[in-house]
Order: structure tokens, then C-alpha cells, then sequence
């Protein structure tokens, strides 16, 4: 009976802004009807009340949805950006270690991709700003190996490892132009709702997700992160 009961359960993943990542039990949530309904699915934004067994097991009492993101559903391509996003974020997430600057800036990142704005440009920001405050992003202020400030273009020998400018790049390596430099700068100090208003180069979008697939191998062994140029203007 015990054994027939747990098929019926769902291990879901949530990311909270008290508590971080964390795993839970939603208890017969595989039942057809059960009583979350479809709020188990990714992209629901709400209040989530959880109890905490004597094992330490986190188990659903209930979901109240807030936010369903209908704007970003109804788009093929804002879901796909939307969804590419949260698998990095479950990816590269430890759990129950809490991320309120993370969280607060991931749910303005689909708030602005409910609007319209680019997606393309929103995910390169996004990420951009997820490795940032989890501290995996580099000062793309000056150069790793003399120090002087980076006037125009850099060269990324290691993905984790600050840029070098050209004088002091040793190898063949990623390069990364003038205005690729400016948008990750732009994504540490501007709010999502600044990338509505402005226009990058396919080239520079290219170079940015370029970087962002290099990072992820080091860190994740890989997560795709693929520049269509859709809808780009150049």
C-alpha cells in the first residue's frame, strides 16, 4: 500500500527566495484529478507552503499561483528561452542555499520577457547576471594579467578567469569585440526593462553565448546555449 502510494507522488523542484533550490514531495500529485491541479509546472510564480517531516523530507501542503506567465507561454520561442533558463538555473543551483538577488532578478527577467522585449537579448542578460551573483562571473573592467582598463575588445583564455587585452593575450583565444564587452557591462549595472530600449549586433550576441557555452562546460560539463539570430537586427 505504502509502495503503490509513493507512484503516486511527484518530486518537484522549486526555487524559492527564503530557502533557494529545494527538493519537495507534492503527495498525489501523479493522481488524475489531483488537488494541485497544474500548478506543478515550471514557470508558476506563487506562494508555496511546505511542512517538514522528522526525516527532514520537505512535503507540499499547497501552491497558490500568483504568476503563470501566460504572455511567455503563448510564444514558442519566449518558453523556449524562459525553460533553457530555469535548466541552467536547476543545473547550476546547490540546494537550500538561499539566492535573493538571484531569485529578485529572475523574476524580473520573465516579467520583462512577458512584455516582448528580444528574448535572445533577455537570456544573455539573464545569465549574465546569474553568474554574477553567484560569483562566477569576472571584473570585465580591466585586464586579468597588467590591470589596465579594457578599451575596446578582450581575449578569454580561460572562461573563468578574467579577460586579457590584446597586448597581453598569450594564446589563440575566444575574442570577445567592443560591443560584446559593453553588453555584459550593461547587464551587471542596467535593469531587464534598459534591454527593451536598445539594439545589439547579431556579432555581439553571437560572442556573448559563445562565452556563456564556454563557461557552462567548465562548470557544468555543458548546457546549450544557442543564438538563433532570430528577429536580430545587425
Amino acid at each position: 500500500m505504502v509502495r503503490w502510494k509513493a507512484k503516486l507522488d511527484k518530486l518537484v523542484i522549486f526555487f524559492t527566495r527564503e530557502m533557494g533550490k529545494l527538493l519537495a514531495v507534492a503527495p498525489g500529485a501523479m493522481r488524475i484529478p489531483n488537488r494541485f491541479g497544474g500548478s506543478m509546472e515550471p514557470l508558476n510564480y506563487g506562494i508555496l507552503r511546505l511542512y517538514c517531516s522528522t526525516s527532514g523530507r520537505y512535503y507540499v501542503k499547497d501552491f497558490e499561483i500568483v504568476n503563470s506567465f501566460l504572455g511567455v507561454r503563448s510564444s514558442p520561442e519566449r518558453l523556449s528561452v524562459a525553460l533553457s533558463y530555469l535548466f541552467f538555473l536547476y543545473r547550476i543551483l546547490p540546494y537550500e542555499v538561499p539566492e535573493v538577488n538571484l531569485f529578485d532578478a529572475s523574476f524580473s527577467f520573465f516579467k520583462e520577457l512577458e512584455k516582448g522585449s528580444e528574448p535572445e537579448v533577455l537570456k544573455a542578460v539573464a545569465m549574465i547576471k546569474a553568474l554574477h551573483f553567484l560569483g562566477f562571473l569576472p571584473d570585465f573592467r580591466a585586464c586579468s594579467r597588467c590591470g589596465r582598463k579594457l578599451a575596446g575588445g578582450a581575449h578569454i583564455e580561460n572562461p573563468l578567469s578574467g579577460p586579457v587585452c590584446e597586448r597581453c593575450s598569450l594564446s589563440d583565444s575566444l575574442k570577445l569585440g567592443g560591443e560584446t564587452i559593453a553588453l555584459i557591462r550593461a547587464s551587471l549595472d542596467k535593469p531587464f526593462g534598459f534591454f527593451g530600449r536598445v539594439r545589439f549586433s547579431s556579432r555581439a550576441l553571437n560572442e556573448v553565448f559563445s562565452y556563456l557555452s564556454a563557461v557552462s562546460e567548465k562548470l557544468l560539463g555543458g548546457v546549450e546555449f544557442e543564438f538563433s539570430g532570430s528577429n536580430i537586427q545587425a
